[in-house]
C-alpha cells in the first residue's frame, strides 16, 4: 500500500512532513542497566525501529538490503562513522 493524500476542495494547499530525533536517552539507560554497552543498545533500538518499518516489505530481498543499509550507517566506535557517539563508550 503506497501512502497517499487525496484532497477533495479545490483552493486547498496541502503539504506533507517528517520529523527526526534521536534515540530516547530513557530508552538507552534501560538497556545499559541490563548490561548492555551504549553503542550495543542504540544498535538494538535502531534495528528494532527498522524491523518495524520494514515489516510489511513484501520482498524478503528488499528487506535485507534496507537491514544491510542501515547497518552500514549505524555508528559504532570501531569505525569512527560518527564520532559524537564515541564519548558514550566510555560510560
Amino acid at each position: 500500500m503506497m501512502p497517499s493524500l487525496e484532497i477533495i476542495a479545490d483552493q486547498v494547499k496541502c503539504t506533507h512532513g517528517a520529523t527526526v530525533s534521536d534515540l530516547a536517552g530513557e530508552e538507552i539507560f534501560y538497556l545499559q542497566s541490563r548490561g548492555i554497552s551504549v553503542m550495543d543498545a542504540r544498535k538494538i533500538l535502531i534495528s528494532a525501529f527498522v524491523a518495524e518499518m520494514t515489516r510489511n516489505v513484501a520482498c524478503d530481498r528488499t528487506k535485507a538490503r534496507i537491514a544491510a543499509a542501515v547497518e552500514l550507517l549505524t555508528p559504532t566506535v570501531d569505525t569512527g562513522l560518527n564520532a559524537k557517539y564515541a564519548e558514550y563508550a566510555s560510560i
